[in-house]
């Protein structure tokens, strides 16, 4: 069948033509009807940090001339949000921007030195009531010898030793409501219960905070994006070509 095709071929003189585009794509075509050649390479897509990246994007129509204006964003987590084009010809879509959050180094469920601990609380945390409460509280247990707790699973009592700042006993509280920075800074950032506790080792106090919202203020928090993204780009005049998932 190849051989025949080619002996067609040849016996019609055919000759091949080889353009370009405006967008610099090839193109190879025989009496007047031409087909793209498929491009090895795919341009990359952005990177960005912020939601208002995103924003920016769609409202300058960046790319607009390429790829249209029908767009998906897709928000993949409370840290992550990508944008793709529509279906092309090859039922391919071109994701054009993606933007991770930059989030802190502070680590759920990790015992930190008091100190430090309350160096993340006051850089990575929103400033609130609770939060201020919980700094005043750590930081009023220092130890010289070390410190002895008892924990029934809901209140933890810590008794204080020789050389400690701490008067007697203090009861910590079982949970405290508190907003850490987990998404872009561009939206609220959702309120959750977490179980402090503490312990000494070698004479030094460490804290940490274990998650006890069973991780429902991830749905929030793309909620939130949800609601920033479609608050921005409703005005827009392509707005209807826009679909938000999430």
């Amino acid at each position: 069948m190849i051989r025949e095709a080619l002996e067609y071929l040849m016996n019609k003189q055919a000759t091949f033509q080889n353009t370009n585009d405006n967008y610099g794509r090839e193109y190879i075509g025989y009496n007047g009807i031409y087909k793209m050649v498929r491009q090895d390479t795919i341009s990359k897509g952005f990177n960005l940090t912020t939601l208002q990246g995103i924003v920016d994007y769609i409202m300058e129509q960046i790319d607009s001339q390429e790829h249209g204006s029908n767009l998906t964003i897709h928000i993949v987590s409370p840290s992550q949000v990508s944008v793709f084009t529509e279906l092309n010809a090859d039922l391919v879509r071109t994701n054009v921007i993606v933007s991770n959050a930059i989030l802190s180094e502070f680590k759920m469920n990790n015992w930190y030195d008091s100190e430090t601990f309350m160096i993340h609380l006051l850089s990575n945390f929103v400033n609130t009531d609770d939060l201020k409460k919980l700094v005043q509280l750590i930081g009023t247990i220092s130890v010289d010898e070390g410190v002895t707790t008892e924990d029934d699973g809901f209140t933890q009592k810590v008794t204080a030793r020789k050389g400690v700042q701490l008067k007697g006993n203090e009861l910590l509280p079982p949970r405290v409501a508190l907003s850490p920075i987990r998404s872009f800074i561009e939206v609220d950032q959702p309120i959750s219960e977490f179980s402090l506790r503490v312990k000494e080792e070698r004479g030094i106090i460490y804290c940490a905070l274990f998650q006890a919202d069973g991780g429902y203020w991830r749905i929030e928090a793309m909620q939130n994006i949800k609601n920033y993204l479609k608050g921005n780009l409703e005005p827009l005049e392509i707005y209807n070509k826009i679909k938000i998932l999430m």
